[in-house]
């Protein structure tokens, strides 16, 4: 069972961990490729 929790935690960590990258990497990829003159249309950050 011990073994069960902390394969949970390392699992937990992984996912946390990639749906962040992900999302952060969207957004540097979303400001890099989009023009400066449709920024406020596109994005609202």
């Amino acid at each position: 069972m011990e073994d069960l929790w902390w394969l949970g935690i390392l699992v937990g960590w992984v996912v946390v961990a990639s749906v962040v990258t992900v999302r952060f990497f969207r957004w540097e990829w979303h400001l890099r490729t989009s023009p400066p003159l449709n920024d406020g249309l596109n994005c609202t950050f």
